[in-house]
């Protein structure tokens, strides 16, 4: 994917990561240090011509290559597994079409180190990223007998689609966007870290398939397809179409992939999770079942807190999330965090969760 040639420029570029929690810590002046028990891990993150980022680490589970295959298929547009984190010493014979990017660590004083390309690399530095979530859903009927046929046909209408940012009334096509010399203002989400975008199409699929317009058929399958992105801050309202377009043919060209389930609406939704120990978004298939949400646990390396049951995926464009009722969301920074005085025992089960909380107050 994108990595590819940014890699080979590393000369040029800003070398970052972020604190990624069991794994990497900021050392002095910075630098990037690695936590003594780590072990192999794949390495997503974004790269671009002036830098590349590493956000997150993953479990490697199963081969190589098939592992490498699941985790890209998650992955919003603009992220990508870059590499592989290994322990000093360690030996890696991994297939020739993975990263080319290996990190490890120092043996004296856990210091990062990696290669790019065959190249030693040393300068580290431990930052924040910047760049902007864009993301988007769409409903999509699915007639059992029909399925692929209506997939094809949607993917090949993708350019198609109608979007509104918020803050627009304006519901342009990617092409209307690139004509305009001045784009739709858009409004980020509070936090400064996201656009919700909601998308419309006049006839998705050459059966007449919409998220506004019925589907007549016998017996269509509604199935929630959320898509996402990361961009720039600076970067136009064009630019997040086209990326969203690429996220929503992304989704649905591996929704194709899956033909064996097609006809089985519980595991064909996507959606779209931020959990905060994780640092970026997912987009997520089959999380109604608890024995997929496990394995997904594993392969993020998340605790056992419920973080990816379908109701904690984040909230569709113009709607609030599941469970709200317009109480106070998260009046205390804290919530969600073991306190000091917390007692329980080895054999307690707890699970301390943060995220996104109402304020309930007996008799109120």
């Amino acid at each position: 994917g994108t990595y590819s040639s940014a890699l080979w420029l590393y000369g040029a570029m800003k070398i970052l990561v972020k604190p990624i929690r069991g794994l990497i810590h900021e050392g002095a002046g910075g630098v990037a240090c690695i936590i003594p028990e780590a072990k192999p891990l794949w390495l997503v993150g974004r790269a671009t011509d002036e830098e590349l980022f590493i956000w997150s680490a993953w479990e490697i589970l199963g081969t190589d290559l098939a592992s490498f295959q699941r985790v890209s298929a998650l992955l919003p547009c603009g992220l990508a597994v870059l590499g592989i984190f290994y322990p000093h010493g360690a030996v890696t014979q991994l297939h020739s079409r993975l990263p080319a990017l290996r990190l490890s660590a120092s043996e004296e004083d856990g210091v990062l180190h990696g290669q790019v390309a065959g190249t030693e690399v040393r300068d580290w530095k431990v930052a924040q990223p910047s760049d902007l979530l864009i993301r988007a859903s769409l409903e999509v009927s699915l007639p059992p007998t029909e399925a692929v046929s209506t997939l094809k046909s949607m993917i090949r209408d993708a350019r198609q689609l109608h979007f509104r940012f918020p803050g627009s009334t304006l519901l342009p096509t990617l092409s209307d966007l690139r004509s305009l010399a001045v784009g739709p203002t858009v409004s980020v989400v509070p936090n400064g870290k996201e656009v919700v975008v909601e998308v419309f199409s006049e006839d998705f699929g050459a059966s007449g398939c919409s998220n506004f317009l019925d589907f007549t058929s016998s017996v269509p399958l509604t199935q929630r397809m959320d898509f996402a992105a990361y961009v720039p801050q600076n970067a136009p309202v064009a630019k997040m179409a086209e990326e969203l377009v690429e996220a929503a043919v992304q989704q649905l060209n591996i929704l194709l992939a899956a033909q064996d389930s097609l006809g089985d609406d519980r595991n064909l939704s996507v959606r779209c999770f931020l959990p905060e120990l994780l640092g970026h978004a997912v987009c997520l298939r089959g999380t109604e079942d608890r024995s997929v949400r496990q394995e997904l646990h594993r392969l993020l390396r998340l605790p056992e807190e419920p973080l990816l049951v379908p109701d904690a995926a984040l909230a569709l464009p113009g709607q609030a999330l599941a469970r709200a009722s317009g109480k106070p969301m998260n009046p205390h920074a804290e919530c969600g965090l073991q306190p000091a005085w917390w007692k329980g025992g080895e054999t307690t089960q707890r699970a301390f969760v943060r995220g996104l909380y109402e304020y309930n107050h007996y008799m109120q």
